[in-house]
Formats: structure tokens, C-alpha cells, sequence
């Protein structure tokens, strides 16, 4: 076996990861429709990255509208992985239209390219450093910011530093013309494509694993004493997938226990123990003097617009009218 089918074959498999990757996360992994399409998009544009530097070193040439094409493709993959990590840790998962401006930069990039052949190679170093941009503000935002710590998984940090792995690899390619260096940085990026997807099949919060579907006496007993007893909602940033880890369970197991219990989504029964603590605390006379706000954060919500919007929604009051309300009966 030659190099050319030995590194076609190992590519051509890093490709077809990628894209079983992709339809995964579009048509299986039904856990949240924008991140997992992000994932989805952010996979499918490694395979056409991957896929433009197999024809590249077979053939020898493409088309100047697939080059484009693939530039487009690729580059968009930064906006995307940055949306990603915004909306995994923001409560709103609806995609904003202003967030349509991160696109500006792969189309500029495309415009470009389709307009100048003689500028190739240059385009897509440009591509390289405008990725490398996302992924360090991506890094100082989320990754290495002490806040999200506790709510990033292993996959998560993989994804982050598979990215930067392929940028270096695609550098490569673009700063060193030579065919070795050309094949040093298609190998590079082929293996860190089967570390991802390895991952991702080892990895809960990626791939589900087969659970009985059947929500049981034990894991509503277990639910009730991480919430009512040990008061898990205390935890600001609480979230179904770190209550999923502390069960042992799949989420999508745990909500529909949630569900069956407390009759409420996890949302909203976290607000609704959150709520309870504070309303006892409202009509406690040691606490009559300390700020509602102050309440509101030891109780485990990150901002007083999210707790009076949620103490509305279940006491149909403002938290000081509810204060006085139970001072005129005593």
C-alpha cells in the first residue's frame, strides 16, 4: 500500500467521522435544536476543510468556486463554535438576528477569494487568523473563565482545544506550500477529527447512551433528596445536566422524573424551591431588613431581573407586596 491510498484512507475516514458527526447532532441528539445544530454545522465544515486537502493532494486542483465555497464553510465554523458556548450557558437558546453579524467576516472572505484566484492561499491564511481570533476570545470568555468551570464537560474542552489543533494543522498547510508539509498537516488534522469523535462516542453529554426509558421509584427518591434535602437549587448556574452527573442518570430520564413529581419543567421547579426559601425569609422578622436582592442570590439566582421575573410568575406579586401582605395578618 502507497502513501496516496494509505492517506486517503485515514483522511477519507476522518471524513466520514465528521460527517456521522454531523448527522448525529442534526437528526439523533435531540437535547436542544440550536446547540446541536451548531455542533452539527461546525463538523460538516471539518469535512469539507478535511475534504478540500485530500483533492488538493490527489488531484492536484479545484475549482475556483469549491475553494470558495469550502473557505465560506470553514470559516463560518468560528461564529458558530463562539454561538455555541454563548447560548450553552445563556437561559434564552433563540437565536438573536444581530447575532448574524459574526457571518460578515467568512463572507467578506469568500467575496474575496471568488474574485481573485491569484490570492488563494493568502484568503485562506486570513480564514486561519480570523479563527484563531474566535477561538481566544472563545478561550478567555468561557474556557478559562473560573465561572463556567463547574458547568463544562471533558467534550467541551476537547472541542475547544480539537479546534485550535486543526487551525495549527491548516496553517500548516497554507504558511508551507510543500507537498510534506501539505500531507504532515492533513494527517495532523485527520487524527484530530478521530480524537473528537472518539470522545464524543465516550462522552454522556454527547452520545446517549441506552438507558431504560422507564423513570423509576429509585431515581424519584433520588431526585427528591438532592432537591428537598440536600437543596441542590441552592447551587447558582444549577443545571438538569450536573443534577443528570450527581444522579448518575440520562437528562432526558431525570426531566421526565422532574416532570412526573413536580408537575413543572426543571426551570421552573429550581425557581419554585428558590422562591419558597425566600418567601419564608420575606415574612421572617430577622430578615426584614435585608435587601430582597441579597435574598435573592443566597437562594442561588445570578441576577434580580431573573428573580423577580420568576417570583411574578409564581406568587403573581412583587416580592415587597408579598412582604406586606403577610405583615397587615399578623
Amino acid at each position: 500500500m502507497n502513501l496516496v491510498v494509505a492517506l486517503t484512507m485515514f483522511s477519507g475516514i476522518a471524513v466520514s467521522s465528521c460527517l456521522f458527526m454531523s448527522i448525529y447532532f442534526f437528526f439523533v441528539r435531540k437535547e436542544n435544536k440550536f446547540l446541536d445544530i451548531t455542533i452539527g454545522l461546525i463538523f460538516f465544515s471539518m469535512a469539507m476543510r478535511i475534504s478540500k486537502s485530500m483533492l488538493i493532494y490527489l488531484v492536484n486542483g479545484m475549482s475556483l468556486t469549491q475553494i470558495s465555497i469550502v473557505l465560506l464553510g470553514y470559516t463560518i465554523a468560528a461564529p458558530l463554535l463562539l454561538l455555541h458556548f454563548k447560548y450553552l450557558f445563556s437561559e434564552s437558546k433563540k437565536f438573536k438576528v444581530y447575532n448574524l453579524v459574526h457571518f460578515l467576516g467568512p463572507i467578506v472572505l469568500f467575496l474575496i477569494l471568488i474574485t481573485d484566484s491569484y490570492r488563494a492561499n493568502d484568503v485562506y491564511i486570513w480564514g486561519n487568523y480570523f479563527f484563531l481570533i474566535y477561538l481566544i476570545y472563545i478561550g478567555v470568555k468561557y474556557i478559562f473563565n473560573s465561572k463556567y468551570k463547574s458547568k463544562l464537560t471533558k467534550w467541551h474542552h476537547y472541542l475547544y482545544y480539537g479546534m485550535f489543533g486543526l487551525i495549527i494543522a491548516f496553517s500548516i498547510q497554507n504558511f508551507s506550500r510543500g507537498q510534506t508539509n501539505y500531507t504532515i498537516g492533513l494527517i495532523i488534522a485527520s487524527t484530530i477529527i478521530y480524537v473528537l469523535f472518539f470522545v464524543a462516542l465516550n462522552s454522556p453529554s454527547v452520545i446517549k447512551k441506552k438507558y431504560s426509558a422507564k423513570v423509576t421509584h429509585e431515581l424519584i427518591e433520588n431526585i427528591k433528596i438532592a432537591l428537598e434535602r440536600d437543596k441542590m437549587y441552592l447551587q447558582s448556574g444549577i443545571s438538569i445536566a450536573q443534577l443528570s452527573k450527581t444522579l448518575d442518570s440520562p437528562e432526558y430520564l431525570v426531566s421526565k422524573a422532574i416532570n412526573a413529581v413536580y408537575g413543572k419543567n426543571f426551570k421552573d421547579v429550581i425557581n419554585g424551591f428558590r422562591i419558597a426559601d425566600v418567601k419564608t425569609k420575606l415574612i421572617n422578622p430577622n430578615f426584614l431588613n435585608e435587601k430582597i436582592e441579597n435574598l435573592a442570590f443566597d437562594v442561588g439566582f445570578n441576577t434580580s431581573s431573573a428573580f423577580y421575573s420568576a417570583f411574578k410568575k409564581e406568587t403573581s406579586m412583587s416580592p415587597r407586596s408579598y412582604q406586606k401582605s403577610h405583615q397587615k395578618f399578623e
